[in-house]
């Protein structure tokens, strides 16, 4: 059986790892904070500072302008998007499927990561995990991020397109990390599975971590 993935999907994922994981709590006060001095600052220079108070007006437009721009940039591109992509869209073509025996998936990475690159190289990762060897499963029902322990192959294709395998190595308590953007539901599988699942808040990783 394959799992449907979807751009449109990992969007939504990445949308709701913002806005449920604590670890982005920071930057999105920041740029609230920043939001309302860069309002304040305008609404101050345009109603209440006179015309010929150069220096004031000077001194809000400048105050204006920084925080507006750097609000802009914590919310729209290159910081809390990029980071929250790891995990989601930082896996370029990637595939999920399973059989009656394991859990089997494809991923490619970008030239660079987060927003900064969509492409990727000829080369590829491979993940055969068989259900009978996943483990310590815990699930983060409002991030809906997985994470699991597993046993079995892991393969690196030097050129995907020829399958191309320059390297295999076994995997020994590989640490597994999902966000639920399958459908069907990957976390519903692999309950389907009488796999255990332990339902907890997942907020004890680092954001810098962006390990296949």
């Amino acid at each position: 059986m394959n799992f449907n993935i979807t751009k449109k999907n990992k969007k939504k994922a990445r949308k709701n790892r913002i806005r449920k994981e604590k670890k982005w709590i920071i930057p999105r006060v920041v740029t609230t904070v920043l939001c309302i001095v860069s309002i304040v600052s305008f609404c101050v220079g345009i109603f209440v500072i006179s015309n010929n108070d150069y220096e004031k007006l000077q001194i809000f437009g400048i105050i204006f302008v920084v925080t507006f721009i750097i609000a802009i940039i914590l919310s729209t591109t290159t910081v809390v998007k990029n980071l929250a992509s790891h995990w989601i869209q930082d896996r370029l073509n990637e595939k999920l499927w399973m059989d009656e025996n394991a859990l089997y998936h494809f991923q490619q990475v970008a030239f660079a990561a987060g927003l900064n690159s969509r492409n990727a190289d000829s080369t590829g990762y491979a993940f055969v995990m068989p259900f009978s060897s996943i483990r310590n499963v815990k699930y983060d029902e409002k991030s809906r991020r997985i994470e699991f322990l597993a046993d079995g192959t892991g393969c690196n294709y030097s050129d995907v397109r020829k399958q191309i395998v320059d390297r295999e190595w076994p995997l020994n308590g590989y640490e597994a990390i999902f966000y639920d953007y399958f459908e069907p539901s990957l976390i519903g599988t692999l309950k389907s599975k009488g796999i255990n699942v332990e339902v907890k808040e997942l907020n004890s990783y680092s954001v810098f971590n962006n390990t296949i």
